[in-house]
């Protein structure tokens, strides 16, 4: 992870899918808090009323994927990517929920924002919660460093 983090927590019902773009663009060194919540509101189309669509976090982000574990562990090794996860089914009322997966340079797994109630923003999850979160999740996209050029 770039330095220390301080991942922002979701403030109410519907922003999950901003809250875990900001929070990747965190993790790759943007100096961004919730006060630009707002203008990823917008690049999403997020409202109240329906909360994050899936068609406009494919539009940002690209096409879902699924690869192996190991090849997930492997991307997620040496700070230089991490994963946003869908889970639900992505359909009807509701659509699911948005968190963000990544990993230090000590090998220590991070799930931010995945529980509405949870106390931090990012809590230490050991190997094996990721891995279950990882195959329960609708979809997963893999956010690369050296790829990730949506915001610019």
């Amino acid at each position: 992870m770039v330095n220390n983090i301080r991942f922002c927590k979701q403030r109410n019902r519907f922003s999950c899918g901003p809250i875990a773009l900001l929070n990747a663009d965190k993790f790759f060194g943007l100096k961004v808090t919730y006060r630009h919540l707002p203008a990823y509101k917008l690049m999403v189309d997020c409202t109240p009323a329906h909360g994050t669509l899936t068609t406009r976090m494919s539009k940002m982000l690209g096409r879902a994927s699924r690869r192996s574990w190991d090849n997930t562990e492997k991307f997620l090794r040496g700070c230089m990517g991490c994963l946003i996860l869908q889970t639900g089914d992505g359909r009807g009322a509701r659509r699911g929920h948005y968190s963000l997966i990544c990993r230090d340079r000590k090998g220590d797994y991070y799930l931010v924002n995945h529980f509405n109630d949870q106390q931090y923003a990012a809590l230490v999850v050991d190997r094996d919660e990721i891995q279950r979160l990882w195959e329960e999740a609708h979809r997963v996209w893999y956010i690369d460093k050296l790829t990730y050029t949506w915001r610019e």
